[in-house]
């Protein structure tokens, strides 16, 4: 049977317990024996606690557990880090106060944690709270809003390092934790020394509120980055503050939007990015999303840095962000965020959109009434004006890749391996048509994707889909059925269109390859055109090509059928 901590009526029975000396025959004394009413233990030099205990007088409630015993061969005892000798006067005394002393048995109710829907109101300084655990040690409790964390004296070298308290000028923990020194002044676990720790640590060590970061989302150029920024903050991972720092992507944001690990962001608050724009969201109680009124869809393309990271500290962003400069709007993104996306659900590529609805080039002379059908039709037509001929709309992509792909081959007078090539986990015994430019040989799909390779290969995914790929030092520019590629340098994200956009092939007097495209795709790659250049090809829609002094149209011609 288990009998119940502290009950009342055994310790009145047999009432404290008494620590006598255990005097030798003749008198001197040898040791200690320990009794409680008629149940007498003597302490034997080497003996544990367990084996010095054999009436269970912790288990029944007599006495608190001891957090160190030892007896040495002279019947020296050492309990809870204090030492009492036999051959002390008044030491049987000391020792029966010290297994009498009782602490509080439940630890005082830890003050109720604020509700985070009120973190905006919360004080962004960190607050320091000390007391006495049940073993009469310091625990120091210190918060910051909602965010806080708890250890003893021992941790407070940890709590410096995490960015929690100042650094100190120096600190010392007696090994047995009966005090602690910081910059000189020693705190002991009394009343007294509980009041003055939490007086000293609340009045000198909490750190600078710029230390603190203002912005707990920090945003800093990269142009190494695919999006042109690199993101910073911090998560909690295994009760650790861990810095999380890379480019800013769509993983870095969900690392952001996890609310397990990360608590920075405003309940609800969903982040997309969907490239050249950055979309805020508030999730509603039927798992829908609506833009958030008051900010609007940023293109960070048009921004700085600083801009970027004002939006994503803005207080309907973020949690206690009530202290960060209002976003005042800026001129750039503005205007360029203003069209949102037609569906709350980002799709892949949300500029093809809005772009039909901005001014386009004036119809042709002959055509007055073109503009009455564009402006009618639905936003899926990428086209703002007619197509001169022969070039038609890119229907069947299929037929139009797989003719681009021989007139690459038979201009540059190049063979094309037939291979069939596998990737573990991925696809097996696939067809590939390559051009290799270097006639070197290619055996297996990640050539393709190096980039050492420079050539096109058309890859057969059906007998209706045809993808075309053209690549050189590591960009890659990807003609799909049902989207478009763009990898802009190598190991960079590719960037994707949303529609197919190919229309024929041709050559300037340089050399460079020129691939026809639809109009709204060229206004949307024209941010490209430097990694265009790199891969010594250019990207131009049908008025563009037909009106360059040194093109020349290879597919289609006048007389390819229709």
């Amino acid at each position: 049977r288990c009998l119940p901590m502290n009950p009342p009526t055994q310790h009145a029975a047999h009432g404290p317990i008494i620590a006598r000396l255990d005097l030798h025959p003749e008198g001197a004394p040898r040791g200690f024996v320990l009794a409680a009413g008629d149940e007498s233990s003597v302490l034997a030099p080497g003996q544990s606690w367990m084996q010095v205990d054999h009436y269970k007088w912790v288990t029944r409630g007599l006495m608190e557990p001891p957090q160190s015993f030892h007896v040495a061969a002279d019947g020296t005892v050492d309990l809870n880090g204090e030492s009492f000798s036999p051959q002390d006067p008044g030491a049987a005394e000391r020792l029966t106060r010290l297994l009498n002393a009782r602490h509080a048995a439940q630890p005082p109710p830890r003050p109720p944690t604020p509700s985070r829907r009120d973190e905006s109101s919360l004080p962004q300084g960190v607050t320091y709270h000390v007391r006495l655990d049940p073993y009469g040690h310091l625990l120091i409790r210190a918060a910051r809003g909602s965010d806080h964390t708890e250890t003893g004296m021992r941790g407070l070298a940890h709590l410096a390092a995490e960015g929690w308290t100042r650094p100190f000028r120096s600190l010392h923990v007696d090994p047995l934790q009966r005090y602690i020194e910081l910059n000189g002044t020693r705190y002991e676990p009394t009343p007294a020394g509980v009041a003055a720790l939490e007086a000293f640590l609340n009045t000198e060590c909490a750190p600078p509120a710029s230390a603190l970061g203002a912005n707990g989302i920090e945003i800093r150029e990269n142009p190494a980055s695919s999006t042109g920024y690199d993101i910073a903050f911090f998560v909690h991972r295994a009760g650790a503050r861990t810095e999380i720092h890379g480019h800013l992507n769509q993983e870095t944001l969900d690392s952001l939007q996890d609310g397990e690990h990360c608590d920075l962001l405003q309940p609800g608050v969903v982040l997309r990015l969907a490239p050249p724009f950055l979309y805020f969201r508030r999730r509603r109680p039927d798992g829908g999303e609506v833009p958030i009124p008051e900010l609007g869809d940023v293109k960070y393309r048009s921004t700085t840095a600083a801009q970027l990271q004002q939006f994503l500290n803005h207080p309907a962003i973020r949690r206690g962000g009530g202290n960060v400069p209002t976003v005042s709007a800026p001129a750039d993104p503005a205007p360029a965020a203003s069209p949102p996306p037609q569906t709350p659900v980002a799709p892949p590529l949300p500029p093809p959109l809005p772009k039909p609805s901005l001014p386009a080039p004036p119809p042709a002379p002959p055509r007055v009434e073109a503009p009455a059908p564009v402006a009618t039709q639905p936003p899926a037509l990428p086209s703002p004006r007619p197509l001169p001929p022969p070039f038609l709309e890119p229907r069947d992509t299929h037929l139009i890749h797989e003719a681009v792909f021989h007139a690459l081959a038979t201009s540059g007078g190049h063979q094309i391996q037939d291979l069939r090539l596998s990737l573990d986990r991925v696809f097996e015994d696939r067809r590939f048509e390559i051009i290799e430019f270097d006639d070197l040989e290619v055996s297996n799909v990640l050539q393709l994707r190096g980039a050492a390779f420079h050539g096109a290969y058309l890859v057969h995914l059906s007998h209706d889909r045809l993808d075309l790929v053209y690549a050189k030092h590591g960009v890659h520019f990807e003609w799909g059925t049902d989207r478009c590629l763009i990898q802009p340098t190598p190991g960079a994200e590719s960037i994707e269109y949303g529609q197919p956009a190919l229309l024929g092939l041709g050559q300037l007097t340089t050399g460079a390859w020129a691939f026809v495209v639809t109009p709204h795709f060229r206004e949307w790659s024209r941010r490209y055109d430097p990694a265009a250049e790199a891969a010594e090809v250019a990207i131009l829609d049908p008025h563009e090509a037909l009106a360059h002094p040194s093109f020349r149209l290879l597919w289609p011609s006048d007389a390819t059928p229709s």
